[in-house]
């Protein structure tokens, strides 16, 4: 007769695996023991049933060992830590008994992804104005082409200005041409 459940030597399993692991890498295998004898003290290792639905391409278990592995891609921004929950079931007859732990995965990232870069376009608003978010540039002179060398003279302010208005403040100025 079974009398005895199986016993997991922790609760609780913590783990860390790189991101995009290789299928088959070893992350921790985990152990119970059943003071039964015989039959009824062999034991089964398995996923919950909530573990298999959610993660059941990511990870593998191997049942009569307790070894859990990659099987699928480990991506650290869909889940930086994985919980799965592993059962221990002894072969009891007539009933079976069992015992679960928490298996947490912690995921380490890896620089896999593209920097993400947002360009503002300019936006023209008036003929010698162009503005972005919270800047607009003007044009303030122009020295039309001679026997010296041309130049333009502009200038970022902060806020919307029109053509026509003196900025009001923050006035950044640059020139091109012969230095002016």
């Amino acid at each position: 007769m079974c009398a005895d459940r199986p016993v997991f030597d922790s609760d609780r399993y913590s783990v860390q695996v790189v991101e995009n692991s290789r299928v088959g890498t070893r992350l921790t295998s985990v152990h119970a023991r059943d003071a039964d004898l015989a039959d009824n003290a062999l034991i089964v290792y398995q996923f919950s049933q909530t573990t298999l639905d959610t993660f059941t391409h990511t990870f593998h278990i191997d049942n009569a060992t307790g070894a859990i592995t990659v099987s699928g891609t480990v991506d650290y921004e869909a889940h930086p830590v994985y919980q799965l929950m592993v059962t221990a079931r002894d072969r009891g007859s007539p009933v079976a008994l069992s015992a679960d732990a928490m298996v947490e995965v912690r995921v380490l990232d890896a620089n896999d992804n593209s920097p993400l870069i947002r360009i503002s376009t300019l936006h023209d608003t008036d003929t010698d104005v162009a503005s972005v978010p919270a800047w607009t540039t003007s044009q303030l002179d122009q020295v039309p082409a001679g026997p010296r060398p041309s130049w333009t003279s502009y200038e970022v302010v902060r806020g919307r200005q029109r053509a026509g208005r003196r900025p009001s403040g923050n006035v950044l100025g640059a020139r091109d041409g012969d230095g002016r």
